[in-house]
């Protein structure tokens, strides 16, 4: 046997600090694990895993910090906030509660505002779907029309919001 002819496995992959470390052929080290962006990229094992280091010991300070704070949603349930999450920055909540807007400070003025908002918001709905009946909106066939077709679109549009203003008319609760 001679020289040539030895072969050495040099592991490519570890795992280190529940991350994994590997080895790219362009000789960097490509790490991926739950506290870095995935495949970040060091030019050496050491800086990777004094970076995986780094990372850990931030998350065992955020960890170790409690925070409980009892807030309102936008419907007024109460609910405890317990953080933030760090991969997209929306609220930790006690229960996995999910906040799709912002909390409100948890006091009586700001509760009785939120339960006026909703009464407002439910006669928005009923409104909007009274006025539904009576709308004209601009349909596809007023688009890009030929000026050859542009008087007869209008004549269509005139003929609808006529039809919707003699509904309106008939139906006018002030005439009831």
């Amino acid at each position: 046997m001679n020289d040539t002819d030895i072969k050495i496995e040099v592991p490519t992959t570890m795992d280190y600090n529940t991350h994994r470390i590997e080895l790219t052929k362009a000789w960097h080290f490509m790490v991926n694990g739950p506290e870095l962006k995935e495949n970040t990229i060091f030019p050496s094992i050491v800086q990777a895993r004094e970076a995986i280091d780094a990372a850990m010991e931030r998350k065992a300070k955020i960890k170790a910090q409690k925070f409980s704070k009892i807030v309102m949603a936008s419907n007024g349930e109460l609910i405890t906030i317990l953080g933030f999450t760090r991969q997209d920055g929306s609220f930790k909540t006690a229960g996995d509660v999910k906040i799709d807007r912002g909390v409100y400070p948890n006091v009586p003025w700001i509760k009785e505002l939120l339960a006026e908002c909703y009464k407002v918001s439910l006669q928005y709905g009923a409104l909007s779907e009274t006025l539904r009946e009576y709308e004209v909106r601009p349909a596809r066939i007023y688009r890009g029309m030929s000026p050859d077709d542009y008087a007869q679109k209008l004549a269509q549009f005139e003929q609808e919001i006529n039809e919707a203003e003699r509904k309106a008319f008939e139906n006018d609760p002030s005439k009831r």
